[in-house]
């Protein structure tokens, strides 16, 4: 594709294809026959029109003068980008423009090409992978603090929690487990579904100022237990 930018801002992409406008540029559609032309200011009664007309040779014109058979309103400096796609970022490179670096947009202050899990700093762009034993439901990236953040909301988090242990609640697995354990498990599942419906029932002003909830943690017992279940059902 044959592009033209002026001051690093895209202008005019041309329809042609890039063999045609080649074909413009080496002049292949010009009339490249020699011209005959008499003096200037020859008047052909004088001698009887015998002066033979000079041959002019053909001259090829300049670039920005062929680049106007190609885009509409080509001015002299404009560049020429031939690509498959127009420069999202350009910079001036010796003569033409190139994409620049995604440190070097960074640099410019654009922040925007930056994605989840990544920062910019002393002219780097720093790569942050989310550590699976956080364990978050929701993990989003919190690009003030640079790391990641649990992103579900509470009443999200104490409603998978419940999803995952109601799944015992049944007479027969609680047996199984032994009474110590399925006394665990109801307790725990008993305290989710409270906290669960005080959660859906508060206002919403309450529920963005509460702390940062914390969740009935199972013991080693309960949890490898409720892990074997999950790996036999």
């Amino acid at each position: 594709m044959y592009i033209q930018y002026r001051n690093l801002q895209l202008i005019e992409r041309s329809a042609r294809t890039d063999e045609e406008n080649e074909a413009i540029l080496n002049g292949d559609y010009l009339d490249k026959s020699p011209k005959y032309e008499y003096p200037e200011g020859y008047d052909d009664s004088v001698d009887g029109g015998f002066l033979r007309p000079i041959e002019v040779p053909f001259v090829m014109p300049s670039k920005d003068e062929m680049m106007k058979f190609i885009f509409s309103d080509w001015q002299k400096g404009d560049i020429l980008v031939i690509a498959d796609y127009p420069l999202k970022h350009p910079k001036l490179q010796g003569d033409t423009l190139v994409e620049m670096t995604r440190e070097e947009i960074c640099e410019s202050g654009d922040l925007s090409i930056l994605v989840d899990g990544e920062y910019f700093e002393n002219g780097k762009i720093i790569k942050v992978e989310y550590n699976q034993e956080l364990g978050y439901l929701k993990p989003i990236w919190n690009k003030d603090v640079h790391q990641f953040v649990e992103g579900a909301s509470d009443v999200e988090q104490v409603q998978a929690q419940i999803n995952e242990y109601s799944e015992l609640d049944t007479p027969s697995i609680l047996k199984e487990m032994g009474t110590e354990l399925a006394n665990e498990c109801m307790d725990m599942l008993i305290q989710l579904r409270g906290m669960a419906y005080g959660l859906e029932n508060s206002k919403p002003l309450r529920r963005r100022k509460r702390a940062i909830l914390e969740l009935p943690q199972p013991s080693i017992e309960l949890k490898a237990f409720k892990d074997r279940f999950n790996s036999i059902k």
